[in-house]
């Protein structure tokens, strides 16, 4: 039977809630063979049924083949809220500084462009400006843009999205993505 591991809920998709489980091991098995145990309430079932389990064979675990067009790409990566502003209507929900407030660590206020970077404050770069600018960085020589998060989220730099289905609404929108 092994241990059970309880799945906590991460997301919703498409109508869907998508969950997760985290197993770790002292020693990874070479295979893994695992079931699921769905309660609500009072009801229980397994899936698959009675004591067949699924079988992940480790060596397999995570494989992954990297496309031919990314071998030979050159990469430009853009933080996208210090990279360009090229729609002032678009900003992120960040009050302005106050007049004459000073540079603070915690700082998460919508400062004028070309300001110099807190660690927290926001600039209102956007993917309009990313637009804008596509043409020269092509000159550069890169034939593929990285970008750092856009999802929604409370960040200047959006690894704490909050939402993995809509853009920063101080980015833009999925039709400018």
């Amino acid at each position: 039977e092994g241990d059970a591991v309880p799945a906590r809920r991460i997301a919703r998709w498409k109508g869907r809630d998508v969950w997760e489980a985290r197993v770790t091991f002292q020693r990874p098995p070479a295979k893994l063979k695992y079931g699921f145990r769905l309660e609500d309430g009072g009801a229980s079932v397994r899936f698959p049924e009675g004591k067949a389990r699924f079988t992940l064979a480790a060596a397999q675990a995570g494989r992954f083949e990297t496309p031919d067009w990314v071998r030979d790409a050159v990469f430009y990566q853009i933080f996208p809220d210090r990279f360009r502003d090229g729609d002032p209507n678009t900003q992120p929900a960040a009050p302005p500084r106050p007049e004459g407030k000073p540079w603070g660590i915690d700082d998460r206020y919508l400062d004028r462009w070309g300001t110099a970077p807190a660690h927290f404050n926001f600039m209102g770069g956007d993917l309009a400006g990313i637009t804008e600018k596509a043409d020269y960085i092509a000159s550069l020589g890169a034939t593929c843009v990285y970008l750092n998060p856009i999802f929604k989220a409370g960040s200047n730099h959006r690894y704490d999205a909050a939402d993995y289905e809509q853009v920063d609404p101080g980015l833009g929108t999925l039709d400018d993505l």
